[in-house]
């Protein structure tokens, strides 16, 4: 869910850079570039589907697919919905999967017994984070921990982030997913960099995409709570699914924003049966309180 969110935020803020990333090829600066909407219910929220307008050439659509780790039968679904797409708007497909972490056996292909299909596969562990350092191309800087020495680049990275001349809210998203990636390659050291300044937690709490992840986790628990309650009784389930919903939330923006530190408290926020302390728990963090705050709440 995490990733799946993080993904289509990140191709959604600068949608002309993430193509030329996909397509490993610049993209004309005047070319149109338009998301269009999912069409297909059985595709998973990582799918993304850009149309783009070159001038004196025929338009050409790309399919994204993110992939945190290596799924096979991904291979199938991407070329199922190119075949749709082709089929439905008679243009030019680019089927990519940009895969997060590396795995041996990754491939390009699907084969059966009837057809043979070759797509784009792009390992962001191949890839050149200097290369992406250097061209200060600042909305895709969140994939540098992903990349062939991004780790190294990941403080230098996250202060140019900060100290850009980007609106609050976009530098708050690209933070966010800056520290998603690199906990997804290193957790230690996410822990240890941007969450740990004041400044840059201040910033965070403004970023649109933390608030919908937060939001979305606490989504996630109060359903997880509401099926495993569904044998209490309907109120009973409701009133549990809320709790669990509450917790999934709080422990997800103390991650988020505090790592390390922030984890220390979970046992505290799971043993807490209080829904008003929760709820206070998860505005507080929204809000961009600071953790000793937040802390004295349990």
């Amino acid at each position: 869910m995490l990733y799946d969110i993080a993904s289509k935020r990140l191709a959604q803020l600068a949608p002309a850079p993430f193509l030329s990333l996909l397509l490993q090829s610049p993209v004309d600066p005047a070319t149109h570039v338009e998301e269009l909407p999912q069409e297909m219910p059985t595709l998973n929220r990582a799918d993304q589907v850009w149309r783009g307008f070159s001038p004196g050439a025929e338009p050409y659509l790309v399919l994204s697919e993110f992939l945190t780790h290596w799924d096979a039968g991904k291979k199938l679904d991407v070329a199922l919905y190119t075949l749709w797409l082709k089929k439905r708007h008679r243009s030019r497909v680019v089927p990519v999967i940009l895969l997060c972490l590396p795995n041996q056996n990754a491939d390009d292909t699907y084969v059966d017994e009837n057809c043979r299909f070759k797509f784009k596969l792009l390992k962001a562990n191949e890839m050149e984070a200097k290369e992406l350092f250097v061209s200060g191309e600042l909305s895709l800087y969140p994939l540098l921990p992903l990349m062939r020495g991004g780790l190294d680049l990941v403080e230098q990275a996250g202060q140019r982030l900060y100290d850009s001349e980007l609106e609050r809210p976009v530098k708050g998203d690209l933070l966010t997913l800056l520290g998603l990636f690199l906990g997804l390659t290193d957790k230690e050291k996410a822990t240890k960099l941007i969450w740990k300044r004041t400044e840059l937690m201040n910033v965070l709490a403004e970023s649109p995409v933390y608030k919908q992840i937060l939001d979305e986790g606490w989504q996630k628990g109060r359903q997880e709570g509401r099926q495993e309650g569904r044998q209490e009784g309907q109120q009973e389930g409701w009133q549990r699914g809320h709790h669990e919903g509450l917790i999934a939330a709080v422990k997800l923006g103390l991650e988020l924003r505090f790592g390390g530190e922030g984890m220390a408290l979970f046992p505290n926020v799971e043993r807490c049966s209080d829904l008003s302390v929760l709820t206070k728990a998860q505005e507080a963090i929204r809000n961009g309180r600071d953790l000793p705050e937040i802390k004295a709440l349990f």
